[in-house]
């Protein structure tokens, strides 16, 4: 397990460094107090270069483990957690945020969850509608896309 950590904590840290390149460069930081669209990618990228550096030490420091294995009952519930948000990400515009986003956070929830499928679609919803309201309301910041909002 030591080399794909180390690997993946390398790819990390690159793709830290090109989102840092690209937010300082293409995005401006702010002026007069005031933060810019550049600032949050910034600290997001600098969040996850620590994190890809507290793998990587982690990995070099320890000894080589067992062998890994793919297709545990964990790791297909990943999987299946990685094409739901890469579905949420691509229907997104298309479907609109409410709906999507209940979709996943309802999937999420019973995934990871031993709760039913009314409580899971329940909070799921209720979570999209406060997220959705905070956002057009309080930020005023709309989300309003898609053919369903």
């Amino acid at each position: 397990m030591r080399r794909p950590n180390i690997i993946v904590a390398l790819a990390c840290l690159a793709l830290a460094a090109f989102v840092l390149f690209t937010a300082n460069t293409a995005l401006p930081g702010g002026n007069q107090g005031i933060p810019g669209p550049g600032v949050f990618p910034s600290l997001v990228a600098v969040l996850f270069a620590l994190s890809a550096l507290m793998l990587l030490i982690s990995s070099l420091r320890n000894a080589a483990t067992g062998e890994i294995h793919w297709m545990q009952a964990d790791n297909k519930r990943a999987y299946l957690s990685f094409v739901a948000m890469v579905a949420y990400v691509f229907l997104l515009p298309v479907v609109g945020f409410i709906t999507m986003t209940t979709i996943l956070l309802t999937l999420l929830i019973k995934w990871y969850s031993d709760k039913n499928w009314v409580y899971s679609a329940l909070v799921g919803s209720l979570a999209a509608v406060a997220v959705f309201a905070m956002f057009n309301f309080l930020f005023r910041v709309p989300l309003q896309f898609g053919f369903l909002i």
